[in-house]
């Protein structure tokens, strides 16, 4: 009999105890419709910690809508309470799904999982576009850091509700390449690429980033992809130049960027950096005269474009004056090694420089004009009044130069 009882008095505790945690379960709920959101988490927390009242699903999505309530109070009375709200109601709902065998609250706690992932994201894209305002290095890191942190997360949770979001992992990525997690955002730009995600960006952003591990190989098989993908691209088809014009086969450099004009024929800084690679070949002390002839020629119509489409284009007037000046050069020193004998070829020579520093004039007066403070180019100007015996003009470049 003493035994009978004492079980009784057991059952007793047992029930009053998980009375008692319901009745805190209920105050929490009776809070939060007050809006005394510190009490609501103090029992509810109380409650999710029982044996009992913490298996029940109902006790989750309570815990869950005041967390809620706390990251959306706009009083400022609970701006403490906000630092792990986010984790907290999306555990909350988690364990509702965990735990609702019924599946009486879980459609209402998948919901709300994703409405605070689109929460999640919102937040991260919003630190992003601070990183790329911050003009402080460390503070940008630390931000595209956080921003990557949180958008990891975004991907996981939309992913376990059956969500797979490839604008979150883009923006990820994004986010770890700016930081510098680099293998980090190769495994990301790979996964797009091979999730089809339409945005060429992220071939550009890849090849890139081989590019820059000096990955040719990899680089240009990406840009390849690209534009196999998207083939009226023109910015694909000039990172892929880029990687050309560092490497030591300028023809394929070339090839790239007469198929970049092709597409876009207007494009002036296409044509200038095709006349730069031809005028650059002309260092090849292997060419014959006939081929170096030939490359200046193309060099020249290729800066001619450019200036026709753009006539206060730096680059190709300077870099055109620069060539005139340099075959200058050649045929000055070619006159200079004749013998005291051939004075009417010697004079014949240093005529054609004369006349190649003339050609070389206008483009770097115009130069001259876009960037009055450019050293070079007034120094240039200097060399070519003095040799075509413009006196005035070079009192005028001189003083200058004075004033530098």
């Amino acid at each position: 009999m003493k035994k009978l009882s004492l079980v009784l008095a057991i059952m007793v505790f047992l029930i009053a105890n998980v009375d008692a945690q319901k009745s805190k379960r209920t105050s929490a709920l009776n809070y939060l419709k007050k809006g005394k959101l510190d009490k609501a988490k103090e029992y509810i927390d109380i409650a999710a910690k029982h044996p009992k009242t913490g298996i029940d699903a109902k006790t989750w999505l309570y815990r869950g809508n005041i967390y809620v309530s706390i990251l959306t109070d706009s009083t400022g009375k609970y701006d403490e309470l906000k630092k792990d709200a986010v984790d907290e109601a999306i555990k909350s709902y988690q364990n509702v799904l965990k735990y609702d065998k019924k599946g009486l609250h879980s459609i209402e706690a998948n919901n709300k999982i994703l409405a605070l992932t689109d929460f999640v994201f919102n937040d991260a894209a919003n630190i992003l576009k601070q990183a790329y305002n911050e003009t402080d290095e460390a503070k940008r890191t630390d931000k595209f850091n956080q921003s990557a942190s949180l958008l990891d997360k975004a991907y996981k949770l939309y992913k376990s509700a059956g969500r797979t979001d490839t604008t979150v992992l883009y923006y990820s990525a994004l986010a770890n390449e700016q930081a510098n997690n680099t293998d980090k955002a190769i495994e990301l730009y790979s996964s797009l690429i091979e999730m089809k995600y339409n945005k060429p960006d992220i071939y550009i952003a890849l090849g890139n980033i081989y590019s820059k591990q000096n990955k040719s190989e990899e680089a240009i098989k990406i840009f390849n992809q690209g534009s196999e993908r998207y083939p009226k691209n023109l910015n694909i088809v000039l990172n892929a130049s880029n990687v050309y014009l560092k490497g030591d086969d300028p023809m394929k450099a070339i090839n790239i960027l007469e198929k970049a004009a092709e597409m876009d024929p207007s494009n002036p800084s296409v044509h200038s950096a095709i006349g730069t690679k031809y005028d650059a070949m002309l260092s090849d002390s292997t060419l014959s005269d006939a081929e170096r002839q030939s490359f200046r020629n193309k060099a020249i119509a290729s800066f001619s474009k450019a200036i026709e489409l753009k006539p206060d284009f730096f680059d190709p007037n300077f870099n055109m004056g620069v060539m005139y000046v340099n075959h200058a050069v050649e045929v000055k020193t070619k006159a200079d090694a004749l013998p005291f004998e051939k004075q009417k070829e010697y004079d014949a020579l240093n005529a054609e420089a004369d006349q190649l520093l003339a050609k070389a004039l206008p483009y770097m007066e115009k130069s001259h004009s876009i960037d009055p403070s450019d050293k070079d180019v007034m120094n240039s100007l200097k060399e070519i009044y003095a040799r075509l015996k413009k006196y005035d003009k070079l009192k005028e470049i001189q003083a200058e130069l004075n004033k530098k």
